[in-house]
Parts: C-alpha cells; structure tokens; sequence
C-alpha cells in the first residue's frame, strides 16, 4: 500500500465527516484488512489525495459495491504494530516578487529543519498567480538561494501559473453551490467603506452582492469582477460544523495562540477567492495544494497566522483534510522591523556576494564562519549546514519578533 498518503493523528474536530479512505489519510488510521480484488481499490485509493466512495465505485466497477463499501466504512483501528508512521511533509511556498531575504531563509531553513527531524519531506511550490508582479528572474533566484542555503526539495516543482485551470474548478464549484458572488467595487471602494463600517474592517470587507439590476449592468459593460466567498452562505452550508471548526497550531501566533485554536471565519469578512486580474486568490491557491501535495504540517512566519482562519474554512467547504500549523517568530532587523521585500532588506544574494546591510560584521561573519565548512567557498555550502540559528543576523535580533 502506498503509506505516503497517510497523515499524522489530527484531533477529532478536523476529521472529514463523511465515510471515505479520506478518513484514514487524514487520522493515519489503518483502513481494515482487505484482499481480494476490493485490495486493488484500497490501493488505488490510498494515492489520491480527495475522492468519494462513489468515485471508487465507479473506477472499480468489476468489484461488487457491498464489498467496496465495506472496506471503506468497516471497523477502524489503529495501524498495527510496526507499520510504517505516517509521513511528514511541509513546504515553503515563495512568491517571485522579488528576491529573498534573511526572514524568508529563516522560514525556508525552519521548514527543512523540521522535514529532516522527522524524515519527511520538504516541497518547494513557487506561488506565482500575481502575473503583474512575478518576474521569471525572480524565480531563478529562489532556486539559486535556496541551494546556496543548502537545501533540497522535491522535483518536479509545482509553479501555481501553470494550473489555474485546476482553481478555476474550485470555484466552479464553490459557485454552482451558492457560496460565492461577482464583486465589481474596487480597492479604493472597500477602503473607503472600511471607516464607515459600524463594527470594523471585517464588516466593511462583507459588500454582499450587487443588486441585480446593477450586477447586469456592470456584466454588459464588460467591467471585471471579483469572487468573493459569502460568509453567510458558508455558515448556511457548514451549518452546526461551522461551530466546531478549529485547527491545531503547534508553533505560536502572534500573541502567543497556541494548541487547539477556535477558527475566526469572520476575521476576513467576505474574502475573495478569485481575483479579478488572475483568476484565483492566495487563499484558495495555498489551501488547494497543500491537499493536493498532502502537506501535514503549513510551517510559515505568524504574520500569517490570521490566514488560518480562513484556509479553515476552505477546508471544510472543500472537504481537504486541515494539516497542522506551526508559525514561528519573525526575524527583525536592526531597527527593529520585521524584513520585508518592500523596505528593500538585504536580499540573499548580497548575502551570497558578502555585502553586508548594516547588521554589523558579526552577523556577516556568524553566517560566513557556521554556514560553512572550512574549505568551501561563499557560492557552495554544505548541505545542511545552514539553519534557522545561523541566518538570523545576530544574537540579540534573533531574539525579537514583529
């Protein structure tokens, strides 16, 4: 049998409520004994990463439904003794927007680190579905960063451009449902309301639908338009699971949030899900292929960990199994703020070239002198080698978070 598929224990709350092997890859439960050609479904199923009963049914129709079904839905029980333990597989997910930086190694090496303590693996996924911003170059430099990190990764990498085809179905989906409308207001449109919304931001980012006669309009007129998820329709829809949604974090967010986290659905009011220039937004892209790449565990800095809020919530809609999250620190800079692509922090490549950015020579040289073996030079270091510890720019700053 395939084993990796199979999924790290989760709580209760995040099983899937419906009787599928999607149980078993999501608990790591064993699926019940079975032989016979109701084997080969069993297999063939233990490799997809979502499907129904009815989808196994159909695919394996030599084999008699009552037989497939109770395979699927028969008692389960605990893997035995010396089966093999479910895989673990994190990733880091960049955006070529520019190029990266000492907080993104710090995620980048924090994820690797993780992958290898637990023998598991470690993805690469360029997240590139901003086509006004993402630049080819920009791609080029994650690899060469990433390798002069000393870092491996999985191949072939997924480039999110190369399947929207594959979110343009989610959406269908989701709006053959009921759950989404078209959204025509602009930025500067929802900003405006956010200072007029009587209970804060998240109420403002909930416009609801046009009305009818306007939303025709704007359709003849050819004016491009958002997918937004409506709340109210997903509450409608999860009904009493909406109450029970929650996901496990294992690191710490921002105020220190951590084991079994109550989802905040609302905290993004009406999110859109597809943009109007790309088609797809972060959200759904990030949370469809960690189901589909069978991510267990979403490492990542806790600026993001309002976004598990959300990704939740996608989640249960679709059906995809919730993975574990774990948000680390931030790395800030001398001045105290957190790096970032838009302050122009020292990139990895100055990194790489030996310009400094100011943090002083004793970051430059702990980086130099413990990310390297004796004998190599600056363009090749030992695989491995480098770690969260020793890309931070110095003691006291890597003490700090934003």
């Amino acid at each position: 049998m395939a084993q990796q598929r199979l999924r790290p224990r989760l709580p209760a709350y995040d099983l899937p409520r419906r009787q599928t092997l999607t149980f078993y890859a999501a608990t790591g439960l064993a699926p019940p004994v079975v032989s016979g050609p109701a084997r080969l479904a069993i297999d063939w199923a233990m490799t997809q990463p979502r499907f129904a009963l009815e989808d196994m049914i159909a695919q394996f129709d030599f084999v008699a439904e009552a037989d497939l079904r109770a395979a699927v839905e028969g008692p389960r029980r605990p893997a035995p003794c010396g089966a093999p333990e479910p895989v673990f597989i994190t990733r880091f997910a960049p955006s070529p927007t520019g190029l990266l930086h000492r907080g993104h190694a710090f995620s980048a090496l924090t994820a690797g680190a993780a992958a290898r303590a637990e023998e598991g693996r470690f993805i690469l996924r360029i997240e590139d579905i901003d086509q006004t911003r993402c630049r080819p170059e920009y791609e080029a430099a994650i690899f060469e960063d990433l390798a002069w990190l000393g870092l491996d990764w999985e191949t072939p990498v997924r480039r999110q451009s190369d399947h929207l085809g594959d979110y343009a179905a989610v959406i269908d989906n989701l709006n053959a449902r009921g759950l989404l409308y078209r959204c025509f207001r602009t930025r500067r449109e929802i900003m405006a309301d956010i200072g007029q919304a009587p209970h804060g931001p998240a109420d403002a980012a909930r416009p609801g639908p046009h009305p009818p006669d306007e939303e025709a309009r704007l359709l003849d007129e050819g004016r491009p338009f958002a997918w937004r998820l409506s709340l109210d329709r997903a509450r409608d829809a999860l009904g009493g699971v909406w109450e029970d949604l929650a996901f496990h974090e294992e690191g710490a967010g921002p105020d220190g949030e951590t084991g079994v986290i109550r989802a905040r659905q609302e905290t993004a009011g009406d999110v859109v899900l597809a943009r109007k220039d790309a088609g797809v937004a972060y959200h759904l892209a990030a949370t469809h292929d960690d189901a589909l790449q069978g991510v267990t565990h979403v490492i990542r800095g806790h600026d993001l960990f309002e976004a598990a809020h959300i990704q939740r919530l996608i989640q249960a809609l679709m059906d995809w199994p919730a993975p574990v999250y774990c948000h680390h620190r931030l790395l800030t800079g001398p001045d105290g703020k957190r790096y970032a692509k838009r302050d122009r922090s020292q990139t990895l490549a100055e990194l790489r070239a030996g310009r400094d950015d100011g943090a002083g020579a004793q970051g430059g040289a702990r980086l130099s002198r413990r990310g390297m073996k004796k004998g190599r030079s600056s363009e090749a270091p030992a695989l491995g080698h480098f770690s969260p510890e020793t890309i931070s720019p110095g003691p006291d700053s890597a003490a700090r978070t934003a």
